[in-house]
């Protein structure tokens, strides 16, 4: 950890206050430095740190009671980082370093695993040649650090989909479901999606229902040998009453070592696609009772901030005394988001990376392409 700090979880909440008109703590969040020196971590600080400052740039042009077009402090700051994580690719194989020092602007190997760097992680942030940014005219390399958006706001067909939310969206484009269905390219393999994302759902709601904090633990075993627990496609276990009920959490098994909870926002991501797409009022209904379970066990004695828990299968639950930055940069803004008017950053114009930050949906222009 740097002496004068790095801002992470300021900066990575930056758009969650926005979109809440958290003024004051804004007001805190805009003295930053990248003079350290500090390691950090390629990947994270792409779509956290670079991810939450483009955002804040974004909203800050666009939200009434914060807009202002001669305000580019937000970019500014991101200008200076992205100038900073470009050392990660100064060599020829393309993937990137692991890590950077920004302050002496170093790229650096692993420390672990031989030196390697994770392909996953490089991809996800791969600086495209010949890219001129939408944001900075002057910095080419800008918009590749919108991680896995780039694709998503310029086709349906982006084979790579990290989260249930991907395949609802993907397969409406954005749209309602009510809007999609009348579309006359739509076909039986976006109805495919539709029931897989609902069928995926349930199931993810399962996981906080089987439990006693109905909270979902990090992660979940499920006993599929028995053929009267596999569920066949169309059938609504979680919407059954009775007797039923306690036949489905059969199918969850929990072991101690996965039973902690770590705020993570996912399944509340989830929850909000498919309620802005279906317009079903059960996805709000799980994301209610998902928002009570955080506000009794999650929130600390003195009631100044929120903790990850250890295990999830009894209640009360032991608190871990430890908050990641996702919990205020997604769970948050999504659960807002799944209360606010359905006007509010919709899925047609707004697109959100892997750290729920959001962008404006364009079309490419020149040489900018998708490369799939």
């Amino acid at each position: 950890m740097s002496p004068k700090g790095l801002g992470w979880i300021i900066v990575d909440s930056l758009d969650t206050m926005m979109l809440m008109n958290l003024t004051e703590p804004l007001a805190d969040a805009r003295n930053l430095t990248w003079n350290q020196d500090q390691d950090i971590n390629t990947f994270e600080t792409t779509i956290c740190m670079m991810g939450g400052l483009l955002s804040a740039h974004y909203l800050s042009t666009q939200l009434p009671h914060i807009a202002s077009k001669r305000d580019s402090v937000y970019l500014a700051k991101a200008v200076d980082l992205a100038d900073r994580l470009l050392v990660a690719y100064d060599f020829s194989s393309g993937i990137s370093y692991a890590s950077v020092n920004i302050g002496k602007r170093e790229g650096i190997v692993s420390h672990a695993d031989g030196g390697a760097s994770s392909t996953a992680e490089a991809a996800t942030v791969q600086l495209p040649t010949g890219v001129k940014g939408p944001l900075s005219p002057k910095m080419d390399h800008l918009v590749c650090f919108l991680p896995g958006t780039i694709a998503m706001a310029v086709s349906s067909r982006d084979p790579f989909l990290a989260h249930l939310s991907d395949v609802m969206r993907q397969a409406t484009e954005g749209r309602t479901l009510a809007e999609a269905l009348r579309d006359p390219n739509w076909t039986i393999h976006h109805e495919g999606d539709v029931k897989l994302a609902i069928e995926i759902m349930d199931t993810c709601w399962g996981m906080c229902a089987v439990t006693d904090t109905s909270l979902a633990p990090e992660i979940t075993w499920f006993n599929a040998s028995n053929a009267d627990l596999q569920s066949q496609p169309g059938d609504r276990w979680l919407r059954t009453q009775g007797s039923a009920l306690s036949k489905w959490k059969e199918d969850y098994t929990i072991k101690p070592l996965d039973a902690h909870n770590l705020q993570r926002p996912e399944t509340v991501e989830s929850v909000f696609m498919m309620y802005r797409i279906t317009g079903n009022s059960i996805y709000r209904e799980w994301g209610w009772k998902i928002l009570q379970s955080f506000q009794k066990h999650t929130i600390v004695p003195d009631g100044e901030g929120y903790t990850s828990l250890n295990d999830v299968r009894t209640a009360p639950p032991e608190a871990r005394d430890n908050m990641e930055s996702f919990w205020l940069a997604e769970t948050h803004k999504y659960l807002y988001l799944l209360f606010s008017p359905t006007d509010c950053m919709p899925l047609t114009e707004v697109v959100f990376n892997t750290e729920a930050h959001s962008f404006p949906r364009f079309t490419p222009k020149g040489s900018l392409k998708t490369g799939w």
